[in-house]
């Protein structure tokens, strides 16, 4: 990131480097205001608010855990109901139509990620039968109970995690033949056609079933690249909204030399991160941890005098005591310093929407990865 690029939104796709996660582009959506309106007798409308945030921030890792928990496949399959013209939901969202039922569960797992626990893949896959049914009667007519989609689908799934991991060593991986004979007799004691098993099977090795990459693998990329630092960073809730190149100024009355202080400054949309260019020659990592402040309560302000342009003051309470922590930037220029306080601004609006409605729904047994866990203050330097 060279000194000319002091702000860079951060979208798009996963490139080598930290510096490639940030593209021009459209950010993620901020959809605190849909959170509002949850009520613990409208699941319905919770999968519409489930919907537009897994499409505008593309989040298949939180996806998955909150549908698996939140409800059954069948009230999963009819979240909106009568609420919603098309009486859908979800899954519903895709079209499996005339599709392999392995390349269905392929585009499935792309936006939804089916790992963990039996039980949450169960659930998961259970959903995912239930519309592959109604997307292919035709092929459902083929089998003696339509169940045979589920046990299939579970299976494929199986397949492909023997196949692809590496805790698994080659001389134990599942063969063809291995695969046809556990699929024997599942169909209501029938035995699936051999030429759609070999087919399933003949798919999945050549090409593996994964997810797209989302949000949590942008900010698992910046997490590995910095040294030093102890705050876990890759949660589901968290997303990167900028990277900015500012100089941290110690006394706003003095002038200093910018090259000293130069701080690359990771806002995601619940907590800002300090850091530090490494040496090349000294790290493989790009980054040094300096600190991290959370959102939550942050006020900040403009300053402008003989020794700097365009200085950003950011005040932050101190978790566990009621003095606050005052930390002074300077941006490279207007522009930069502009767009980077928008962010700021909004990443705040968004972070204290949040918690306000996670205090409110406390009592209320909403998953989770949905109204989130406390918002920490804490704020480390190293």
């Amino acid at each position: 990131m060279g000194a000319e690029r002091g702000y860079v939104p951060a979208v798009g796709s996963v490139g080598g480097s930290v510096q490639e996660l940030c593209h021009t582009g459209r950010r993620p959506g901020r959809v605190g205001a849909e959170w509002a309106s949850i009520s613990s007798e409208s699941p319905s409308h919770l999968m519409h608010v489930v919907c537009f945030s897994q499409r505008e921030s593309n989040a298949q890792g939180t996806l998955g855990p909150l549908l698996c928990r939140a409800w059954t496949p069948s009230s999963l399959y009819m979240a909106w109901g009568t609420e919603h013209p098309k009486g859908s939901c979800v899954v519903d969202e895709m079209d499996f139509s005339s599709m392999e039922l392995d390349e269905a569960l392929r585009k499935f797992q792309a936006h939804i990620r089916v790992q963990g626990e039996a039980q949450k893949v169960e659930r998961l896959i259970e959903a995912f039968s239930q519309r592959y049914c109604m997307c292919n009667p035709e092929v459902v007519q083929q089998f003696h109970n339509p169940d045979t989609i589920f046990i299939l689908a579970f299976a494929i799934i199986l397949l492909n995690t023997d196949m692809y991991s590496p805790n698994i060593k080659p001389d134990r991986k599942m063969m063809l033949e291995d695969f046809i004979r556990n699929l024997r007799g599942v169909d209501d004691g029938a035995d699936i056609p051999r030429e759609l098993v070999v087919g399933i099977y003949e798919r999945i090795q050549q090409k593996e079933l994964k997810s797209n990459e989302d949000h949590v693998t942008y900010v698992t990329k910046v997490e590995k690249s910095i040294v030093g630092m102890k705050t876990v960073l890759s949660v589901p809730h968290r997303r990167l909204v900028c990277c900015s190149r500012l100089f941290e100024v110690t006394d706003v009355n003095k002038l200093q030399k910018q090259a000293a202080h130069q701080r690359e400054v990771f806002l995601f949309n619940d907590l800002l991160v300090i850091l530090k260019l490494c040496p090349k020659k000294k790290s493989a990592s790009t980054y040094t941890f300096c600190k991290s402040v959370g959102l939550l309560g942050m006020q900040f302000h403009l300053f402008e005098n003989e020794f700097y342009s365009h200085g950003i003051t950011l005040v932050t309470p101190l978790s566990g005591s009621e003095k606050k922590q005052v930390l002074h930037f300077c941006a490279l220029g207007s522009d930069e310093m502009q767009k980077f306080v928008e962010d700021l601004k909004e990443s705040i609006a968004e972070v204290t929407e949040l918690e306000q409605i996670r205090i409110e729904c406390k009592d209320v047994d909403y998953p989770r990865q949905l109204v989130g866990a406390p918002i920490q203050q804490g704020t480390g330097t190293a």
